[in-house]
């Protein structure tokens, strides 16, 4: 597991890649830090356990680990809870899932969709998700440093050599192919859709709101200036998925 320093003050983002049919995909947790005080969004998957508590308890110390804040609880995102939480006994679990120990999660504080909870030393909306491969998926979004953080939504294979890549001055290199193969692959019912609907729910969620970056689980973060160029990829790349099937919205 490694660590990229922080691509925006106070978020460090904590990843590795794995071997995939397509190219490599990352598989990251993200943490928030300020004044001593810190905020775990996911825990990563269990085949880097001990690196992740390694890395956590050298970047908090003697600091306040303040709570995992989950998008949604399957094992990607999930799997590391208990071990974070041995970390700290007043760690608090906080995800929006209604029956944690049916997925195997110790309890938990629930959040409802669109709520805004103070954390800590900040205060983090959990936006209801467009873009979910299961039911309870939040994007968190810290209203102290504007980034979103979409789970398994706005993700990419990668090359890898490109495994520490920020799209943060351009998207070059980015195809609508790219964004294509990884959304067809990881959220299999966009071909059912209609990409023009989709779309204008997910513009309307971030021109409401003043987002640095996005930082999505399986991908690389896009600073905040590059999403109407994003958004014109992917509502491409979202029609193209939706074409190629025989029971999609007529385009």
């Amino acid at each position: 597991m490694t660590v990229r320093g922080e691509f925006t003050d106070g978020v460090r983002w904590l990843k590795r890649c794995y071997d995939d049919d397509h190219g490599h995909e990352h598989v990251a947790a993200y943490l928030l830090s300020r004044d001593d005080h810190h905020v775990l969004v996911d825990s990563g998957s269990h085949h880097y356990e001990d690196d992740l508590v390694q890395i956590l308890t050298e970047h908090v110390g003697d600091g306040s680990f303040d709570a995992v804040v989950l998008s949604h609880p399957d094992l990607p995102h999930s799997a590391n809870i208990r071990a974070v939480q041995a970390i700290d006994d007043d760690v608090e679990l906080i995800c929006a899932n209604s029956a944690p120990e049916v997925v195997g999660l110790p309890a938990r504080t629930r959040v409802a969709f669109n709520e805004t909870m103070q954390i800590g030393t900040r205060d983090i909306t959990f936006l209801e998700s467009p873009l979910a491969d299961i039911i309870f998926t939040t994007w968190p979004y810290d209203h102290e440093t504007g980034v979103i953080f979409t789970a398994d939504g706005f993700g990419l294979f990668h090359d890898p050599g490109e495994c520490d890549r920020v799209f943060d001055t351009d998207l070059d290199g980015l195809t609508v192919d790219d964004l294509a193969t990884y959304h067809r692959h990881s959220l299999r019912w966009l071909e059912l859709i209609d990409p023009t609907k989709l779309m204008a729910h997910l513009r309307q969620i971030f021109d409401e709101r003043d987002i640095s970056y996005v930082a999505p689980a399986h991908g690389s973060p896009i600073a905040g200036h590059l999403l109407p160029e994003y958004f014109d990829m992917l509502e491409t790349a979202i029609e193209q998925v939706a074409a190629e099937s025989k029971y999609g919205v007529e385009m």
